[in-house]
Formats: C-alpha cells, sequence, structure tokens
C-alpha cells in the first residue's frame, strides 16, 4: 500500500519534544510529496514559539486529504479516534513500565509506533501485543548540523564571553524531575572548583508558570544541605530564551561537552543534536541511550534501576505517571570521575559521533522509516 496522504493529529506549534519531532516528521513528509492534513494538540505547549519561528506551512494544511490513515503523536490518554479509518499511534515513555491508565487507549489504536527498544518493553510490560509495535527512530537536521555555524555571541553574569571557557558542558532540558537537573548541578558542584577554566550552560525549557522558582528553591535547599558555598565550583549560567533552530546550532557550537544525567528518555533530541554538533558526550547507560549510543563514541554513566522517587516539589504532578514503575538512576561518583578527568586532561579517547548521526539518523531517513511501516499491508 502506497502512502500518498496522512491526516497527522499532534501538538506543532509549541517549544517542546514532541512539538518539535512533529514539525520535522510534517516538513519531511511534505518534502515527499506526502499530502498532509494537520490538526494540532492546542493544550499540549503553554508556551508557543514565535510566529517568526515557525515553518511556512503551520497554518496552510487544512484541506481534507482524502485518506483513511490518521496518525496521532501524543500521548495515549489523549489519543482520541477522529474519524473511521486505521489509527496510528506514535509515542514513547521513558520508564520501565507504562501508566496502567495508558494500555486501554493504547489498544484502540491498529498500531503503536515507538522510537527505541526500551519504549517498546514498557508497552510490552503492560500486555500489549508484541505484534502491533514497530520501531522508528527520530532524527536530526542533517542539511542544518553539517554547516559551519559561528558560536552564539553571549557572556556569563559577568559579561566574560561562553565560547572563552576551556570547557563548556551544555545541558537542554525541561524542567522535570526525570531530567534529575538537581543531581546534575550536583555532581558540578562536587566535582569542579573555581580554579577551573569550566563552566555549565544549563538551557531550560517548556517552563509552566512557577516552575523555575520552584527549581530555584529545590536548588537552594540542595546547595544549603550539602554546605557548597557559591565561589567554591565552576560557574553554572542558566538560558531561558527560546531560540532558532540556527542559533540552537549555534548554541551547541558555543560549547565543547554535552552532558545529561537523567533518569529515563523516549529519545533525548538534544543529545543526538549535540553529537550532531560534535561535542563530546556524557550520557547515562540506559532507556534511549543505548539505541544510539556506545563507549566508543560517549562516556556512559553506569545506571541502575531504583523505584520512581521525586526530589524536591518540582512537577511533583508527574508522579502520577510514574505510579509503581522503576526508572534509572545514574551513578553521581561515576559521573563526577568523568568530569574531572576531563578537566584534568585524563579521560578516555572517544571517537566522535557526528558522522554517524548526521548519515544515519537524518530526519529523511526517519521519515521514510515511517513510510515504510505504514506502506506495509501487515501492519495496519
Amino acid at each position: 500500500m502506497q502512502i500518498t496522504a496522512l491526516h497527522i493529529v499532534g501538538p506543532h506549534k509549541g517549544v517542546s519534544g514532541y512539538d518539535h519531532h512533529v514539525r520535522s516528521f510534517v516538513g519531511e513528509f511534505l518534502k515527499l510529496g506526502i499530502d498532509i492534513h494537520l490538526k494540532d494538540v492546542a493544550t499540549w505547549s503553554e508556551k508557543q514559539l514565535p510566529d517568526a519561528l515557525q515553518p511556512n506551512w503551520i497554518d496552510s494544511l487544512n484541506d481534507d486529504v482524502g485518506c483513511d490513515v490518521y496518525l496521532y503523536f501524543c500521548m495515549p490518554h489523549q489519543f482520541e479516534i477522529q474519524k473511521e479509518g486505521r489509527h496510528v499511534l506514535f509515542t514513547m515513555f521513558e520508564a520501565d513500565r507504562i501508566p496502567a491508565m495508558w494500555l486501554e487507549p493504547s489498544l484502540k489504536s491498529d498500531l503503536l509506533i515507538v522510537p527505541t527498544q526500551s519504549s517498546r518493553a514498557s508497552w510490552e510490560f503492560r500486555g500489549f501485543p508484541k505484534n502491533r509495535i514497530r520501531l522508528c527512530p527520530l532524527g536530526v537536521d542533517s542539511e542544518l548540523f553539517v554547516q559551519n555555524w559561528p558560536p552564539l555571541n553571549i557572556g556569563d553574569t559577568e559579561g566574560r564571553p561562553l565560547s572563552d571557557y576551556s570547557f563548556r558542558f551544555l545541558n537542554i532540558s525541561e524542567l522535570r524531575p526525570r531530567k534529575n537537573l538537581l543531581k546534575l548541578i550536583r555532581v558540578w558542584m562536587e566535582a569542579t572548583t573555581a580554579e577551573d577554566d569550566a563552566i555549565l550552560i544549563l538551557k531550560i525549557g517548556g517552563l509552566q508558570e512557577g516552575y523555575y522558582e520552584t527549581f530555584k528553591a529545590d536548588l537552594e535547599y540542595m546547595q544549603n544541605s550539602l554546605g557548597i558555598e557559591r565561589g567554591h565550583y565552576a560557574p553554572i549560567h542558566f538560558i531561558q530564551e527560546i531560540l532558532s533552530s540556527e542559533s540552537m546550532v549555534r548554541l551547541y557550537r558555543t560549547t565543547n561537552h554535552y552532558i545529561s544525567m537523567s533518569h529515563g528518555e523516549g529519545w533525548d533530541m538534544p543529545m543526538m543534536e549535540a553529537g550532531a554538533a560534535g561535542l563530546t558526550l556524557i550520557a547515562p547507560h540506559h532507556t534511549a541511550y543505548t539505541t544510539y549510543l556506545n563507549d566508543e563514541i560517549a562516556h556512559l554513566i553506569p545506571s541502575r534501576k531504583v523505584p520512581v522517587e521525586f526530589d524536591g516539589q518540582l512537577g511533583i504532578e508527574d508522579l502520577s505517571l510514574f505510579e509503581d514503575a522503576h526508572w534509572w538512576e545514574p551513578d553521581a561518583e561515576a559521573a563526577k570521575s568523568i568530569v574531572r578527568a576531563i578537566l584534568d586532561g585524563t579521560s578516555k579517547k572517544i571517537t566522535s559521533p557526528r558522522s554517524l548521526f548526521l548519515e544515519k539518523y537524518s530526519w529523511k531517513n526517519a521519515a521514510n522509516r515511517f513510510l515504510e511501516i505504514l506502506s506495509s499491508e501487515s501492519a495496519i
């Protein structure tokens, strides 16, 4: 069955990771000549991407395209069948099992597509039929990342250009407990000193009202509990601005290392984009990271499976999604050793994943894989 048109339902006007990959898939489908009818999930993102940063087709895909294939990008509890036809749900999860409430709506789909084996396992844990799951990885914008963009002209709180630091570590995350930013900052505070010519750059996004204030309160409480005073560790710089795709590549080029202490990932687009930009990668060894990283192209942090527990008050409402679930705890001591070895020049040599990511994990390849799945008569 050749796919020539698709009804797509998914968030695409906001700043979240889901919005980003919906825009990316739709853009590639259009390049491949697929007719698209696009419907937004308006309640997904509190923050919208500015109009100037939206693709030029964003409000033009409203016409009926005369097909019976409906593709949904959302969480299962948001999945609502639109009309009669074949219904495909693309989604993901970050813990070892999906919420129990997700099974019933997932079963209403004709086919479930997830990006990694770890997400597949989380649905199979709840009893979702194995023969109704397919894998389709996400991608990076190879055409954008292959270009030689200059670093961003941005300084720290003292006005020193970020690009002047010898060691520039980056993390890009929404403020969510799963991202484990408090532990990442603790690793940085305990691994570095004020004498290190290094900086940790945290770009935080998708902020809901009051989240940043709650996060800062949690951070202050942690720092006071540890007895670590400001000025005893290398600086930390926060970025909250929404950046264009080009400026995001320039942000990556402003840095030279990317680090995560996440408890679990459905994919972690910034990690892959950082690799495509040529950064040295430091990642926990679990979930999505095992799909595209190994110890030849990244510094991998050992991790152990633990029951889900939230640190601090940030995002406490997310806890219902992780009821009775386990996620992964990266080894903080191992992470500190990796950071310290990099700063001391004694870390192991690894190969850059840049060429691998640009060639294997392009959005064009991801879109073609998606269409291959949908075109299979046995799939839907």
